[in-house]
């Protein structure tokens, strides 16, 4: 995959200032041909973008013939991670956005894979230590996806970032 296809690379703000056509209202702006494997996605941190994601990582592998069961659990994954930072990120200030960044990616035995990105600019929250009614969220994601990272992006010591990456899948009638 060229560098700039990469998911950290592919997410423009969701509007800009005097635009509000409706999508933009909403958050929802993919941000490159869906024919190129990307997903770029701004959501504003309310519940309904929970679905508003949902739905449209569902559309996005299923245009790219996702197998149904691996298409369910990375839409569970997301679910979770964008769950997630709605509910802690923006827990002491007004709700910011979600960004959700996805890109389908080759993998060396010719088959392929996903990996999309969630982040917020929130606040940075470790795990809580001693809360074990909650605390279902990570091993979910776990066991939806063949690898899960979350810490801090990079770039600002403000949000956080979660990295799922899905299980490897044989080719579909549309190649990356």
């Amino acid at each position: 995959m060229p560098p700039s296809a990469h998911p950290e690379d592919i997410l423009l703000p969701a509007s800009s200032p005097g635009q509000t056509s409706r999508g933009q209202r909403f958050g929802y702006r993919p941000r490159l041909p869906e024919s190129h494997g990307l997903l770029g996605l701004a959501l504003p941190a309310e519940p309904i973008s929970i679905s508003v994601a949902r739905a449209a990582v569902r559309r996005w592998l299923a245009e790219w013939s996702w197998p149904a069961e691996q298409l369910e659990d990375i839409v569970l994954a997301v679910n979770e991670a964008v769950s997630n930072a709605i509910e802690h990120a923006y827990l002491d200030r007004p709700p910011g956005m979600v960004e959700i960044r996805g890109a389908i990616e080759a993998t060396p035995r010719a088959q392929r894979r996903v990996t999309v990105i969630v982040r917020d600019h929130g606040r940075w929250r470790p795990p809580p230590i001693d809360d074990e009614s909650r605390r279902r969220g990570i091993p979910l994601m776990q066991a939806c996806m063949d690898g899960v990272a979350i810490g801090q992006p990079d770039d600002k010591p403000v949000g956080t970032r979660v990295v799922l990456r899905s299980k490897a899948v044989p080719p579909g009638r549309k190649q990356c």
